[in-house]
């Protein structure tokens, strides 16, 4: 029998740094492991803009790792992430959309249809204005950030202007174009965001909005107890390689502000708001109520994961989700454990708000720790 060699070719060696982290905890050289198929255009047992798969020459075991965004346009391109610039103008690179900022203005067009039944072509520009205490603000001049604060796995993605007491970012990644308004202290008054939105779709606004076209922040939700800075204001569009909703996925999470309820409650009662394309957003966050044993909300992430590119007579035998955080805060300094449950989202492209409740019978597994780390995506 011939001696099993190495893979020397570059388009197959493992750089994948997950599954180089896998590998190594079962104990298998990644010198003898080989790309046997790439993100593609989605083909059922084939490929997927979702996943790609490995191979361990000596023991035959294959591996697949799953990517939440879309690394395949629907052309079966490479999407790249950032920004180009000229003459004043920014413009995305490929992507599931182009994107054209031009000072505060953003017009997207999309590339293909879409699962919401959005047509290739379908347009949406935004003005947004900033108003404080009914006074509106002015931002200076955009600027291109290095590295996305959110994740220093991107760089040149994230653009930035400077409203003085608000810092306003669009940063792209693969599929998703994301908004913040980041109040890095309490600005001490109501604030009033209208984006000016005009085309054929919407961006989707978070918790506070009052119509499909503002949001309204009220001094008192600054002034909480429990408000905490950086106060972070988002909006965001989120696209898909596929117009056929069965073959993408989503993450996100799920939002519930209760306000007061037993922990038995807040955890079991369907929550208030659902973000289905938030990556600035919570693993897990739960705030204690003025009220002893009562809480005042809860956030749980869910992640949906598009395993289709799977032969149907495929059998897993292990699998392994890593989930990183940016950030951990227990100011009363509690012992917490974080638990994963299986869920049952009613649609495999959306969240709602009933998606809180999964099943909350036996935790799948138990997270020992939330590591500080900064995430991709």
């Amino acid at each position: 029998m011939a001696e099993i060699q190495k893979v020397t070719d570059p388009a197959k060696i493992v750089t994948d740094p997950v599954l180089i982290s896998a590998l190594a905890t079962q104990g298998i050289d990644k010198d003898y492991v080989e790309l046997t198929q790439d993100y593609g255009k989605q083909v059922k047992g084939e490929s997927s803009p979702y996943a790609k798969f490995f191979r361990d020459l000596k023991s035959d075991k294959r591996f697949m790792v799953i990517s939440q965004l879309p690394m395949i346009d629907a052309d079966g391109l490479v999407v790249e992430v950032g920004w180009n610039y000229e003459k004043g103008i920014y413009t995305s690179k490929n992507n599931l959309f182009s994107a054209t900022v031009d000072g505060t203005q953003v017009t997207l067009i999309v590339k293909n249809d879409q699962p919401d039944s959005t047509k290739a072509g379908a347009t949406l520009t935004t003005s947004p204005q900033l108003y404080l205490d009914g006074i509106e603000q002015k931002a200076g001049d955009v600027t291109l950030l290095a590295i996305d604060p959110v994740s220093s796995n991107y760089a040149n993605n994230t653009l930035e202007w400077d409203y003085g007491f608000c810092l306003r970012r669009v940063r792209v990644v693969e599929g998703r174009i994301h908004g913040y308004w980041i109040f890095t202290s309490n600005p001490r008054a109501d604030v009033r965001i209208r984006y000016n939105q005009s085309g054929d779709l919407n961006l989707k606004l978070g918790q506070f909005k009052v119509s499909s076209d503002e949001e309204f922040i009220p001094a008192s939700v600054f002034d909480a107890p429990e408000a905490s800075y950086p106060f972070v204001i988002s909006d965001s569009a989120t696209f898909y390689p596929d117009a056929n909703p069965e073959s993408s996925s989503v993450d996100g999470y799920t939002f519930n502000n209760g306000t007061s309820q037993t922990w038995s409650n807040i955890r079991t009662v369907a929550g208030g708001y659902a973000y289905p394309s938030a990556t600035y957003g919570e693993v897990v966050e739960f705030c204690s109520s003025a009220t002893t044993n009562q809480w005042s909300w809860l956030t749980r992430a869910i992640y949906l994961f598009d395993t289709s590119a799977l032969p149907d007579d495929a059998t897993i035998t292990d699998a392994t989700l890593s989930i990183y955080g940016y950030a951990k805060q227990d100011p009363v300094g509690r012992s917490l454990d974080v638990n994963t449950y299986a869920s049952n989202p009613a649609s495999n492209t959306d969240l709602v708000p009933a998606d809180l409740t999964p099943e909350l019978v036996t935790p799948r597994t138990r997270v020992r720790s939330l590591l500080q780390h900064t995430p991709s995506g």
